[in-house]
């Protein structure tokens, strides 16, 4: 099952609770355990979407800047960075192996873009330099991905709030040990923080945002891993492949026949950037069979949506 399809069966599943709520059937300690799993699946899935298009939305500039600033020295290796000592050459690139990054020797538009984008991420202010060590920790919060910094952007309160108000049977403002799931019975010595054998409102949020940040970090591993491990231009020519196959165009772009297109052979080809990065799923540099199909998906599940919102306005 894919992860549009998981989320869509975690929406409904929590609307099918809530109709049982609403037709007044009484809820067992099973179905409570269920809608909060549900809960925090449906909270988990959206926040590493989040956190994934964020983090595209950094590497997309500034593969941008690279390429077309350094077009020679922009190698394909150089544009898959992926971890935090890779990244270390894209700063070498932009200060010529310094340590500091001056924004009043920057000429490129695009370069001043990015430098005042990560000024903005990094809420310095407008100091005249970034320090390597800033651009690591710039890295390590919106670039590298995966990473349990990113966990630290996660307001989980409302969502935590609905599940506790559904657990608290008595509305009482705690949840007593009848009214715990599986899971909060497993983890209460670390959420019972007081030790007073109840769970508060303000213990609940500490650890629903604690589930919520480890499975965010689990999906988005998947969601790599499912792409091959590594907004909103035309498609080029036919992008509907024929059953079974690819489109004439990826064909003839993926020159050593490996089932995908790197960055390079996509430059090679002479074809928008723009388009490559919309597609390439999970920024890695590599456009895959799967992650076009999928790229297919969303775009047509966009357009059946916007139909529906023209038709029923």
């Amino acid at each position: 099952m894919t992860h549009l399809g998981s989320a869509r069966g975690v929406t409904v599943a929590v609307a099918v609770f809530w109709l049982g709520v609403i037709l007044g059937s009484s809820t067992t300690a099973a179905e409570h355990d269920q809608y909060e799993e549900r809960s925090l699946m449906q909270t988990a899935q959206r926040w590493a979407e989040r956190m994934t298009r964020a983090a595209r939305s950094d590497r997309t500039l500034w593969v941008k800047a690279l390429v077309e600033v350094f077009p020679e020295k922009a190698t394909e290796g150089l544009l898959a960075a992926s971890k935090d000592e890779e990244y270390e050459a894209w700063f070498d690139l932009v200060t010529a192996g310094k340590d500091e990054w001056r924004r009043d020797e920057l000429k490129s538009p695009l370069l001043i873009e990015v430098y005042d984008k990560l000024l903005q991420r990094l809420e310095l202010g407008p100091v005249p330099s970034i320090q390597r060590e800033e651009f690591r920790r710039y890295c390590k919060r919106h670039l590298v991905p995966s990473t349990p910094a990113n966990a630290l952007m996660l307001d989980t309160k409302d969502d935590a709030d609905k599940v506790f108000r559904v657990l608290d049977k008595n509305s009482d403002g705690e949840l007593s040990h009848e009214e715990l799931t599986i899971s909060l019975k497993e983890d209460k010595v670390r959420t019972d923080l007081d030790g007073n054998g109840q769970i508060s409102k303000d213990e609940y949020r500490a650890y629903f945002h604690r589930k919520v940040a480890a499975k965010a970090e689990e999906i988005r591993g998947k969601m790599t891993e499912h792409s091959g491990g590594r907004s909103s231009p035309s498609p080029v020519g036919n992008t509907k492949p024929a059953t079974g196959s690819m489109p004439d165009w990826f064909t003839a772009l993926d020159e050593n026949a490996d089932k995908q297109i790197s960055l390079f052979e996509w430059r090679a080809g002479g074809k928008p950037l723009e388009l490559f990065q919309e597609m390439d799923l999970n920024g890695d540099g590599l456009l895959t069979e799967d992650e076009y199909k999928r790229y297919l998906r969303l775009k047509q599940i966009e357009a059946d949506q916007k139909r529906r919102e023209e038709k029923f306005p």
